[in-house]
């Protein structure tokens, strides 16, 4: 008997192999783009992981140079290793195929150095405190200690001298390390290339060689700069308000900053670094001096923080023909101080520091007169610096150091 099929049923049975058809290639397609996202989300996972071992393995170099570093799974990595100012830079470049993942990030040694809240050579002399001064920490100067003192009306009011403990200083301030004696313009020349001054906004990569902008006429900067640059003057730098500045090098006999600006910068003067009211310049900031030529003018040479300043960072001034009758001077004006001060001359506190100060002297100039071995209304304390702040390695020292990475850029 033969069994006839209506051509509705054989319609039907047509359309449902059809639609059979679309459900299992749908599920292949699903199934291929879902394996090729997943090889693809397993490069990016490998890049990152790459990049990320790179740059640490980067970091523990101790020289400058770029190489390549070749992954068991395949991804290489173009590694740039350089000192940038106090710190030093890993930049990491990680390709596979048409992908490729790029880090960089500023590193800092920490140590096993105990770093004192105030460091004064042993001058015979006491350090005498008026006023609200406080000081938490460890004092390391005369064997005469702390005493109270009384200028400009002003009595010590407190009932303690320091909130920690004294020690007797050495004859001198610690020893520098010796890459930091005598910082210039020429530190920066071997490794750079020469450029136009950049007047629109721009970053420079660290992955390349440095960008230098060098000019023998006053340079004011307004614009936003990144990264890798260099801008030097042989006559004076000075940064505006507006200005925009991240992590780049600042070289000029004086360099000023205007009232109310922020940012991140290294300086290196030779003169006189100003920051102006409320100027915020923060971590990781530093402010080098290093005087070159003898000082024969009427004014001290200095660094000057006025009304309402931060540097978060550290301050370091050095001289090449120190003058005994004008040594160089630091002067924090209700000012904040984060990190590590080195000054070989005197160092005037009428704000905070937070963080370590060594200096040979301390000075006030108050009520018409100048008064040696004088603190007063101000606030030095280490206890208060963040642990995670790492101090630009400025001291010499024979222990051991461990990698920190300060922050990724």
């Amino acid at each position: 008997m033969t069994t006839k099929l209506s051509s509705s049923a054989l319609g039907y049975a047509i359309n449902f192999m059809m639609l059979v058809g679309l459900v299992c290639s749908a599920v292949l397609f699903a199934s291929s783009v879902n394996k090729r996202i997943e090889v693809n989300y397993t490069t990016k996972e490998h890049l990152v992981f790459d990049n990320i071992m790179a740059v640490n393995y980067g970091a523990e170099i101790l020289e400058n140079k770029q190489f390549q570093l070749y992954h068991i799974n395949g991804d290489t990595s173009r590694v740039t290793v350089k000192n940038w100012g106090a710190f030093r830079v890993v930049s990491a470049k990680t390709f596979h195929n048409n992908h490729a993942v790029q880090k960089t990030a500023m590193i800092g040694y920490s140590g096993l150095y105990s770093y004192a809240t105030i460091y004064m050579p042993e001058n015979k002399q006491a350090l005498k405190v008026c006023g609200d001064t406080r000081i938490s920490g460890t004092f390391i100067g005369s064997e005469r200690g702390l005493e109270r003192g009384h200028i400009a009306g002003k009595s010590y009011i407190r009932d303690k001298l320091i909130e920690g403990e004294t020690k007797t200083g050495e004859k001198f301030l610690p020893e520098l390390d010796e890459s930091v004696k005598n910082i210039t313009i020429e530190s920066f020349l071997a490794e750079a290339d020469k450029i136009e001054f950049p007047f629109q906004d721009s970053v420079f990569s660290f992955d390349n060689r440095t960008s230098l902008v060098t000019s023998i006429d006053p340079v004011t900067i307004s614009n936003r700069l990144k990264g890798n640059l260099v801008i030097h003057s042989f006559h004076s730098i000075d940064v505006r308000k507006d200005a925009q500045l991240d992590n780049i090098i600042l070289i000029a006999p004086i360099v000023t900053f205007e009232e109310g600006f922020r940012g991140k910068v290294q300086v290196i003067a030779h003169e006189k670094v100003i920051l102006g009211e409320d100027v915020k310049l923060t971590y990781p900031s530093i402010v080098v001096l290093n005087e070159i030529q003898e000082n024969k003018d009427v004014f001290s040479r200095g660094v000057y923080l006025n009304k309402g300043a931060m540097l978060v960072g550290g301050i370091l001034m050095v001289s090449q023909k120190p003058n005994f009758r004008r040594p160089l001077e630091l002067k924090i004006d209700r000012a904040v101080v984060g990190g590590l001060i080195y000054n070989v001359g005197e160092t005037e506190v009428q704000g905070k520091v937070h963080g370590y100060t060594y200096t040979n002297n301390f000075s006030v100039k108050i009520g018409g007169g100048e008064y040696k071995n004088h603190l007063i209304d101000a606030e030095m304390s280490s206890t208060t610096l963040p642990k995670e702040l790492i101090l630009p390695q400025w001291i010499k020292t024979d222990e051991n150091k461990k990698t920190e990475i300060i922050r990724w850029m």
